[in-house]
């Protein structure tokens, strides 16, 4: 009796033995194609999941949601302006070169190393003013009044020192050309109005004055935009030789109408003292990707003395940071090497950049870079959706595509966008003049809003973009945090695409691959301009 009861042969029968191992082979087959559909559907899966982040699909050219651009959250954004604010306050109220600045380089390396990249100091030297005694500016007569610095009057960033004591003359249509000195006896001090044609910079104001023989130039605010603001002479510039001041629009009022009663007489000191100092840019490179197709991304990380610079250029500094990390951790492997760059001493003249480009060009490298991208001011509490205009004729061939990018990028958010001056007054300049593709975007500065750009961006109409540009107040509170996610996102969705174009040159069209020399003549003859100067 078998164990169950019944009779069975010690061999067992063959048709039933048979009949076990076909139920096994069956079993066998069908656990192995469960195996290898799941591995199939493991790779499929796999696949799909790396084509998304990796995948250069050159046919589409929409602009629609990308990981790198979906990945962009405002906390995130927000927690990283917290820090440079707490940089700030540690410095003096101020993240410029002589301040904070050196602390907010160490922040952003910081912050690279612990996502796996390994960051580069980039150092330069700079020629910059020190001043040794605070400046005055006192009317003598017809009574005595004293004036207060940084309320009533700014002496330039850079400005010659002097002691200057007379009369002054007040010089009309904005002191822009020939003509307006005609009836200018110098020597003597001169007073001209901001504004003009986009030529007629602040730094032009200054140097035609002292060409006509004045011994100091005041320049006063318009009545438009009445408020102290800031002039600058690009260290290295020795175009100036005299001082230069800024003034409000009420104290050039008050002026004017003491020269119309009489000839008043004006004493103006500034003690500057130049010196050479060390400073640096800082970057980073993607771990995957061309390198002699690059895509270049930057924004300056210092601010003015006079404030901590959170939309100037905070906010940059926090769109390339935020991009920069977000690209680790989605472990993006570009077509071609991506570098984030962070950009010093841009508030007194592009130096850094200038520095940048001048070394590439000496290790004839700079044609290694395919296009350029910046960011300055993107969180403008009155913002703008400016866009770097790259259909500009003197603009590198490859501008305007980068333009027509983030123009669609914006119409498919159903956002407006303006053309932004492309004049070589950013961290971009020093690239163009030397005939790299470039374009970013920028949410505007002291300039005024008119009635049509609140109509196509809301805010306030006949109100600067940023009311405190270059001032104190521009802290953390001065961001618009609709402004700074908007525009962090849009430079993911364009980083994204050209980083994985397998021909960047061709979509582009452009070939920036030029002479080395034709290079370094663009970039010698490339005139020193005051960051974000206007007129």
């Amino acid at each position: 009796m078998g164990l169950f009861g019944g009779d069975y042969d010690v061999l067992g029968d063959s048709s039933s033995s048979s009949s076990l191992r076909f139920r096994k082979r069956q079993v066998y087959w069908l656990v192995g194609l469960v195996v290898l559909i799941a591995c199939v559907l493991g790779l499929i899966l796999g696949l799909a999941l790396g084509l998304s982040l990796n995948r250069d699909d050159d046919d589409d050219d929409s602009l629609s949601s990308t990981a790198l651009r979906d990945s962009v959250k405002l906390a995130d954004l927000m927690t990283t302006f917290r820090s440079l604010q707490a940089i700030a306050g540690e410095y003096n109220g101020s993240r410029s070169i002589i301040y904070g600045y050196n602390a907010s380089v160490d922040f952003v390396q910081s912050e690279l190393e612990q996502a796996g990249y390994k960051p580069v100091r980039d150092p330069f030297n700079i020629r910059y003013a020190r001043s040794t005694a605070p400046p005055t500016l006192t009317q003598l007569e017809p009574k005595i009044v004293n004036y207060t610095v940084d309320v009533d009057f700014r002496p330039f960033r850079n400005s010659p020192a002097g002691v200057i004591e007379g009369n002054f003359t007040y010089i009309d249509n904005y002191g822009c050309d020939n003509a307006s000195y005609a009836s200018f006896d110098a020597p003597g001090m001169v007073l001209v109005s901001r504004g003009g044609d986009a030529s007629c910079t602040l730094l032009y104001k200054a140097q035609l004055a002292q060409a006509f023989g004045a011994t100091a130039v005041l320049i006063h605010a318009e009545e438009t935009a009445p408020a102290l603001f800031g002039g600058s002479i690009p260290a290295g510039d020795l175009s100036v030789s005299i001082p230069a001041v800024t003034i409000t629009f009420a104290l050039g009022d008050i002026l004017q109408c003491a020269q119309a009663a009489g000839s008043p007489v004006v004493r103006l000191t500034v003690s500057n003292t130049f010196e050479t100092q060390y400073s640096m840019n800082i970057y980073a490179d993607t771990e995957h990707g061309d390198p002699d197709n690059m895509v270049v991304i930057g924004s300056h990380l210092d601010s003015v003395d006079a404030g901590p610079g959170m939309n100037d250029n905070g906010s940059g500094s926090t769109l390339n940071l935020r991009l920069a990390l977000e690209f680790a951790k989605l472990k993006i492997k570009p077509h071609n090497k991506v570098r984030f760059v962070w950009w010093g001493a841009e508030e007194l003249g592009l130096l850094g950049a200038r520095a940048y480009v001048d070394e590439q060009i000496a290790q004839k490298v700079l044609n290694k870079t395919a296009v350029y991208l910046n960011f300055d001011m993107v969180a403008s509490p009155n913002y703008q959706i400016g866009v770097y205009d790259g259909a500009d004729p003197t603009a590198p061939a490859g501008s305007a595509k980068v333009a027509t990018m983030f123009n669609e990028y914006f119409k498919s958010q159903n956002l407006n966008t303006t053309p932004s001056p492309f004049n070589g007054r950013s961290d971009y300049g020093p690239f163009i003049a030397a005939g790299v593709p470039a374009g970013g975007l920028a949410a505007g500065a002291e300039g005024i809003k008119s009635m049509g750009d609140r109509e196509a961006f809301g805010g306030m109409a006949n109100t600067p973009y940023d009311p405190c540009y270059h001032l104190v107040c521009d802290t953390i509170e001065n961001v618009n945090q609709d402004a700074v996610l908007s525009f962090t996102q849009a430079a993911g969705s364009i980083l994204q695409q050209l980083a994985m174009k397998s021909d960047v040159r061709g979509f582009l069209g452009s070939d920036n691959k030029i002479a080395i020399s034709t290079m370094a003549d663009r970039i010698r003859d490339m005139p020193l301009v005051g960051a974000h100067e206007s007129h």
